[in-house]
């Protein structure tokens, strides 16, 4: 089977470091969310 046009995705723009440093960011805000709901959610079952 050969890789055909159609498959291939478009070339992706590099990202600036500015625009890394705020995906970073945001995504250590999501994970930090996730960390506290976990706690949260351990919490509640130790009781």
């Amino acid at each position: 089977m050969s890789i055909t046009a159609e498959l291939v995705p478009p070339p992706v723009p590099a990202m600036s470091v500015e625009q890394q440093v705020v995906a970073l960011a945001q995504a250590g805000r999501a994970a930090q969310r996730v960390l506290a709901r976990m706690d949260d959610a351990a919490k509640a079952t130790a009781l």
